[in-house]
This record gives structure tokens, sequence and C-alpha cells, in this order.
């Protein structure tokens, strides 16, 4: 699974977080949890593993939505990239959340 940096960097290239403080909330979290989890180097549990997979299928219905919506081809290639990028991460979450489920 990527490092919690690499989902902030992730979702921050997609346009769905603007800030640290954002992300934290996509977690369900503190505006502070992003920073203080990376300082000290905690890995997120797996209730904050869950509640950002809910939130992943959110932001996969909304694309999919604007997605049947947009007619510049430019902007559809971009979604149909962000759509598939959020169903990577997506798929990732859920495979640690399996395997601490085990």
């Amino acid at each position: 699974m990527r490092s919690l940096s690499e989902f902030y960097d992730e979702c921050r290239d997609l346009g769905v977080v603007t800030s640290q403080k954002a992300f934290s909330r996509l977690w369900g979290k503190q505006p502070s949890w992003f920073s203080s989890t990376q300082a000290r180097r905690r890995v997120p549990t797996t209730e904050s593993l869950v509640t950002f997979v809910l939130r992943l299928d959110k932001i996969a219905k909304a694309t999919q939505e604007e997605l049947r919506t947009a007619n510049d081809m430019d902007e559809r290639e971009a979604l149909i990239d962000g759509l598939a990028e959020v169903s990577k991460m997506r798929a990732e979450i859920w495979e640690e959340i399996v395997s601490r489920a085990n």
C-alpha cells in the first residue's frame, strides 16, 4: 500500500483536496491529523481506512456523474483518468482493510 503522503499527493494532484487539513477531513479526522500522523510515523487505523474508502466511493460517483454531462474531449479524458486513479486508491485501501481483518 502507498504511504499516507503518497495518497495525499495523489488526492491533491487530482484536485480532491487542496490542503493537508482537507485531506485529514477526507479520512474523517481533525484538521491536524495528517501532519500529526506523519510526524509520529503512525499508521491509519482500520476505521480511518474504511472512512477513506467510503469517501473515495462518493468521489467516484460524483466523477461518474460529471463524466455523463461532460462534452469536451479533454475534460472527459481527465475525468476518466481521475476515476481510474480513484479506483486504484480504493482497491489498495480495501486490500489493506481485508488483510487486517484476517
